[in-house]
């Protein structure tokens, strides 16, 4: 049986929409990493919802009364909170910082919105359909490559910035 090895892909910083095959491929040659049957590509999530565009000006979030709750009973910026709100299938509880909510099957903080590591002003959404960006990564790596590889996107999640 053979050990796993974990080989960490350094990709140039994106900080807006962007072609993350292409992307993927010329780091995987800039590494010089060849992908093989059976490998398993792990993204986070926060990268592939960036390659979709789906992030948002904060400056452009009309704030609801809802909002304006969740932002003063979990010390959150309010309009981080209504994109929490947008964003949700379901929200549960939170703490300070924090809103413990349902997105796309999974019991996640904030809906997987994340303002850490992007532009100042914005947040990053979660991927639209995780479950079909994760195939639509597999499927067009086995076009490019000719090889069937497992795709795992992760929530890699960071601490919002509380109000200020």
């Amino acid at each position: 049986m053979n050990p796993i090895k974990l080989l960490p892909i350094e990709v140039a910083r994106q900080d807006s929409r962007f072609n993350l095959i292409d992307l993927l491929s010329k780091s995987l040659e800039n590494n010089s990493i060849k992908l093989h049957d059976g490998d398993i590509i792990c993204i986070s999530s926060k990268f592939v919802a960036l390659s979709e565009g789906r992030y948002v000006k904060l400056s452009e979030v009309e704030v609801s009364s809802s909002a304006n709750e969740i932002s003063e009973q979990y010390n959150i910026d309010s309009r981080l909170s209504e994109l929490i709100i947008q964003e949700s299938d379901r929200i549960f509880h939170g703490f300070d910082g924090f809103v413990l909510t349902f997105k796309d099957g999974i019991l996640v903080p904030n809906a997987g919105i994340d303002t850490s590591n992007i532009m100042p002003g914005y947040a990053i959404l979660y991927p639209v359909n995780s479950l079909l960006s994760a195939k639509t990564i597999k499927n067009e790596i086995k076009k490019l490559f000719n090889i069937d590889i497992g795709v795992i996107i992760c929530l890699l999640y960071t601490s919002p910035r509380p109000r200020d």
